[in-house]
């Protein structure tokens, strides 16, 4: 009887742990914080030399939007080139600005996406993609998150942010 009862608290401490761990990892998706760190930088162990980092922002956002709908509508580009561009004019990672214009891209077209951006910029997306490509175009960047979902939660990571945004966005269509 008494090792039941140590199994039932191991059982419940589990529990517990399991879903702060669940709550942290969607802090960390929603902030990016794998890809982006404080403005100070932050020390590489490998190299111990000092990195910089800087936080996304509108300005970025932006810039990979507009990438973004150029790659849309020309499908043959190179879309590092356009990531190199967003680098020099913003500041933002190079391999972040890619995946971001990828995103935008994958949501003009309505198709799922496997990369992960934060959630204030698809909230951006979303909005402007509502004033340049109308309900049609917001219905398809809807679709592609709604996919994207369902890979985050096959991954088991939080999808919470992005499922209020797409429910923010569908009343509008």
């Amino acid at each position: 009887m008494e090792i039941e009862k140590i199994i039932l608290e191991l059982l419940s401490r589990i529990k517990v742990l399991e879903e702060e761990v669940l709550s942290l990892k969607e802090i960390i998706v929603d902030r990016n914080i794998s890809v982006y760190n404080t403005a100070d930088g932050v020390e590489d162990d490998k190299n111990k030399t000092k990195k910089n980092y800087t936080r996304t922002n509108e300005k970025m956002f932006d810039a990979c939007y507009r990438f973004g709908k150029m790659a849309y509508n020309n499908p043959d580009v190179d879309i590092k080139e356009f990531a190199n561009t967003v680098m020099k004019e913003t500041g933002m990672n190079k391999s972040s600005a890619y995946i971001y214009i990828y995103v935008v891209q994958s949501l003009l077209k309505g198709e799922q996406f496997k990369r992960h951006i934060n959630s204030n910029a698809l909230k951006r997306y979303f909005e402007l993609i509502l004033i340049e490509f109308g309900k049609e175009g917001l219905r398809k960047a809807l679709f592609a998150t709604k996919q994207h979902i369902e890979y985050l939660k096959q991954c088991n990571l939080p999808v919470k942010s992005f499922v209020v945004i797409c429910q923010e966005f569908e009343v509008k269509i």
